[in-house]
């Protein structure tokens, strides 16, 4: 017998989709507003204390950066000091199980992560180096760099999908060097420092990709026939289009946000998002 072409049906229909796929489905305005975002810039500019201004309890894993001094007036939030990679998948499997009252969770730094990523990878092979020569020439093959680009990817996916806040901390890194591309972007390129294809998942993964950057402010006054100059430092956030700054902050197209922001913190990133 001849078959007929065109579309068949499955081997087997469910009878009704009551308590499957139909009663996932979701109004957008009902999903849960967990933000997931990532945060680079040189030390000393403020990244950790815009860390601790989401929402609490939190907890921050402190991947042997040891930069917690600037949150310790910040309450309920809780520090735990991760040396090795098995610490940190310790930690996410704590969060997964749900057994927490944790709203955020703050990885500081991924950079220092992908040093533990490396350091198994050797251990695996049975090489040691220095840790200054972490990822140093010589000291890592092809092979390596993708054991090491598959454990982090793998991880920062896992912290990615936790029904909470996630906060990615990292060191900042220029890439490329001056002058334009062929697409006619300006080169140098700033974003997180951790390998370029880690970093392509965990740019896409987010929905906040901030930069911080410290500006100094002079201020003028006028005492008598005389004026006086102050300065002062203000702590900011690259968060608008930049041509040269990896940057985003996903919201509705409608709505507008400045290429920085001074003083930063989670609630003034939510009122620019909802345009408020």
């Amino acid at each position: 017998m001849k078959k007929k072409l065109g579309a068949t049906k499955p081997a087997s229909e469910p009878k009704s989709l009551e308590g499957d796929i139909a009663s996932r489905i979701v109004d957008v305005e009902d999903l849960e507003d967990h933000v997931k975002m990532v945060l680079y810039g040189r030390s000393g500019t403020g990244k950790t204390t815009f860390a601790g201004s989401f929402p609490m309890p939190g907890l921050l894993i402190d991947c042997n950066d040891r930069g917690t001094g600037s949150v310790r007036g910040v309450k309920g939030l809780k520090v735990l000091p991760a040396r090795t990679l098995a610490d940190v998948k310790q930690a996410y499997w704590l969060l997964e199980s749900g057994k927490h009252n944790f709203k955020t969770v703050i990885l500081d730094t991924v950079s220092m992560l992908q040093d533990f990523a490396i350091r198994e990878v050797l251990a695996d092979n049975r090489r040691e180096v220095e840790d200054g020569d972490l990822g140093g020439w010589g000291t890592m093959r092809k092979q390596d760099w993708g054991d090491v680009s598959s454990i982090m990817k793998a991880q920062l996916m896992n912290f990615r999908e936790l029904p909470m806040n996630v906060v990615f901390i990292a060191q900042d890194r220029t890439s490329r060097e001056d002058g334009s591309d062929e697409d006619g972007g300006i080169s140098p390129e700033v974003g997180p420092r951790v390998m370029p294809s880690v970093a392509s998942t965990m740019n896409a993964a987010v929905d906040w990709i901030g930069n911080t950057f410290v500006k100094e402010k002079v201020i003028t006054t006028k005492v008598g026939v005389k004026k006086k100059e102050r300065r002062e430092i203000q702590y900011c956030m690259r968060i608008g289009p930049h041509s040269s700054y990896i940057t985003k902050v996903r919201k509705p197209k409608a709505v507008e946000v400045p290429r920085y922001v001074v003083d930063p913190t989670y609630d003034k990133l939510i009122e620019l998002v909802k345009g408020e």
